[in-house]
């Protein structure tokens, strides 16, 4: 024990974090971690979330886009920011005001606004599209480049059932005479999945689980209009 007497050891001492160690090793960890581990990181402080976004991005492998009218989500390689809308507020003005933090966010996360897959989703189509794609013509410099876009259109079938529409689109690695990678447009079809069990889709509404199916969700980030 005499080798460790001569060290000086207090509990009292705060734990060193990452913000302590210098700018450059700070930007050397940070660069090495994957999307969703730069998005929790980029959360931690406003130290941490300028180096993140003064960093090249790194690739994005899924953008997923909810929309409707009491909520929307971002969702990006798994990692999910819901937009929420508060009691008493008109649905359309609230929607613009939660796509433009969406967009906000979506380009600070993906500046290039390239990645594998593409989906977006939407409820009450008739109201949230038209909306949906103006803000994103005043919000987004250019469209999204993706191998595989999907569209659904989401409706209640039944109580507790929602029946999903979906188009898709994907670019092949085939090529066409003119050396152009070919596109496959598919025809739509439809599935089925109980509320609050997205994860669980089927072909037909009979095979829907039961409400008590457990689904292990990710943790999620919600971001609500501020008071006036």
């Amino acid at each position: 024990m005499e080798k460790f007497s001569d060290l000086k050891i207090s509990s009292s001492e705060k734990p060193k974090n990452l913000c302590d160690l210098p700018i450059e090793i700070v930007e050397m960890i940070v660069e090495k971690l994957d999307f969703t581990r730069r998005s929790f990181v980029r959360q931690t402080c406003k130290t941490l979330r300028e180096i993140v976004d003064g960093l090249k991005p790194c690739c994005c492998n899924e953008i997923k886009i909810t929309i409707g009218l009491e909520e929307c989500e971002l969702k990006l390689e798994g990692h999910s920011i819901k937009y929420k809308r508060s009691e008493g507020e008109d649905p359309k003005e609230i929607l613009e005001w939660m796509l433009k933090r969406m967009f906000d966010d979506l380009l600070t996360f993906v500046p290039n606004l390239q990645t594998n897959t593409y989906l977006v989703q939407f409820y009450d189509e008739q109201l949230t599209w038209p909306i949906f794609r103006s803000v994103y013509k005043k919000c987004v410099p250019q469209p999204i480049k993706a191998r595989l876009i999907e569209h659904r259109t989401m409706e209640k079938y039944e109580e507790g059932i929602i029946k999903v529409k979906i188009l898709r689109i994907e670019w092949t690695d085939l090529l066409d005479n003119k050396g152009n990678r070919r596109l496959i447009i598919w025809p739509s079809y439809f599935k089925y999945f109980r509320e609050r069990q997205e994860d669980i889709f089927v072909h037909e509404s009979e095979l829907v689980p039961a409400k008590n199916t457990k689904v292990m969700l990710r943790p999620l980030k919600y971001r609500e209009k501020p008071a006036e």
